[in-house]
């Protein structure tokens, strides 16, 4: 009988959590359209961006690709080139960009705000003395590839770096395309961030000295596997940096905004430049 004395106050409890139980309806400022570009160019490849227009916060829809801009390319202040539209939003010049130049781009599009953006190609990254061998460990199905290099670090100003691992696969169809490997730096510092597989450092620690890099590619097979290694733009380094940090929480509105370097707008234009090294152990 002693049981039955306690439900009263059990339902009384429930009623009363229910009662407090209150749908809060949150109401988002809108922001009127604005361009979205984002381009990524190093010397290997030609300059291409995409530009799209932003959306809600509050709206699930794609962002609308613009096909109809105006997008004008500057080198060191001097008119190069128009990039011209291919499709679904982007533009293409068919020009490579140089080490060590700047480079600024212009936007206007009907119906917003004119856009702009500069960034500049770092020098290639000094990397000497690369060596690679099998890694044998017994917790991993694979047995992967210790790579160590030297990493040489120019002196009197800031620098970061990516380093990123892939290999060449081919799909049902028998397309060949890229897939990336995992890699992990092994000493003597820790990644920054990550981001799309790449991991990301700045030379805060090594500042003007040459850094001996260790490095794990996980592949099964070794002799066709690759290591990239970048100097990244700043513009580069801080919008990956802003974006893993936005994207850490748990909810959909973040209190680290994503670094933006365009002017009126926002996205991100930002120079790289990479050698590559294929493992021969």
């Amino acid at each position: 009988m002693k049981v039955y004395r306690y439900i009263p106050g059990l339902v009384l409890t429930l009623f009363v959590l229910t009662a407090c139980t209150k749908e809060i309806e949150l109401n988002f400022p809108e922001h009127g359209s604005a361009l979205v570009l984002n381009g990524v160019f190093n010397p290997d490849s030609i300059f291409s961006v995409e530009l799209s227009s932003n959306r809600p916060i509050s709206s699930n829809a794609d962002f609308a690709a613009v096909l109809n801009a105006s997008v004008m390319l500057f080198r060191d202040g001097n008119y190069l080139t128009d990039l011209t539209h291919s499709k679904d939003g982007i533009y293409r010049a068919s020009i490579k960009p140089e080490s060590l130049k700047k480079y600024e781009i212009r936007v206007r599009a009907p119906g917003f705000a004119n856009i702009s953006a500069h960034s500049t190609v770092p020098a290639s990254p000094v990397v000497s003395e690369v060596k690679s061998s099998l890694a044998h460990d017994p917790n991993e199905p694979a047995p992967g590839v210790i790579m160590s290099l030297i990493l040489s670090d120019p002196p009197a100003e800031e620098n970061f770096y990516s380093v990123q691992a892939y290999t060449f696969d081919k799909d049902f169809k028998g397309n060949i395309f890229q897939r990336d490997l995992s890699i992990e730096i092994i000493s003597p510092i820790e990644e920054d961030f990550s981001r799309n597989s790449r991991l990301f450092f700045s030379d805060k620690l090594f500042e003007g000295r040459t850094l001996n890099l260790s490095l794990h590619l996980s592949t099964v097979s070794p002799k066709n596997a690759y290591l990239r290694i970048a100097q990244v733009s700043r513009e580069y380094y801080m919008y990956g940096k802003t974006y893993d940090m936005h994207h850490q929480t748990d909810i959909n509105i973040s209190q680290n905004p994503v670094s933006n370097n365009i002017e009126n707008g926002m996205g991100v234009f930002a120079g790289y430049n990479a050698v590559t090294f294929s493992p021969r152990p």
